[in-house]
């Protein structure tokens, strides 16, 4: 259990600036 927590810890955190940034994309070609 607690190995595959670390592992969605560290899925998660990978993944969050990808999403954070396509949605920061996403903001910007609205604004534009």
């Amino acid at each position: 259990m607690e190995i595959e927590s670390l592992g969605i810890k560290g899925f998660i955190t990978q993944l969050l600036p990808a999403v954070y940034k396509s949605q920061a994309w996403g903001i910007l070609h609205t604004l534009l």
